[in-house]
């Protein structure tokens, strides 16, 4: 890509280039990447269960939800595409990570409380696991 078309927007194939905020960093996409594609190209760290490189994206397991600022709900990374200036959170306690519980867990539904049982989860490198000490 050429720094005058870089500055247009446009990649020399013709893709629109789309520029948006990963985590604070600022990051340029291609149309038609997702956002756990971009996350991947640019070392991102987002669990996934469901989705495979290939696939169709469904976005059913929940395990790579994102916060995108200024939308009250959270969103999956595997099946949303960005848009320009768009702020993506990844890491965020508050609701990103929590929504990444283990199957095991009553907090893997949005309505749930927590119990005695999600009180010992904790974040692995693919979403959220039962501590195998607090059995």
């Amino acid at each position: 890509m050429t720094a005058s078309h870089a500055q247009d927007g446009i990649t020399d194939d013709g893709d629109t280039v789309i520029t948006f905020e990963i985590d604070g960093e600022t990051v340029q996409a291609r149309t038609g990447e997702t956002l756990i594609e971009i996350a991947d190209r640019l070392g991102v760290d987002i669990p996934r269960l469901c989705y495979k490189p290939g696939y169709r994206p469904d976005g059913n397991c929940r395990a790579c939800m994102v916060e995108i600022d200024g939308e009250r709900v959270l969103a999956p990374a595997c099946c949303r595409h960005p848009a320009q200036d768009m702020k993506v959170r990844t890491d965020t306690e508050a609701r990103a990570m929590p929504s990444r519980a283990c199957s095991n867990c009553c907090c893997r539904t949005r309505r749930a409380r927590p119990s005695a049982k999600t009180r010992n989860c904790s974040p692995g490198p693919t979403g959220w696991r039962r501590d195998a000490s607090a059995r």
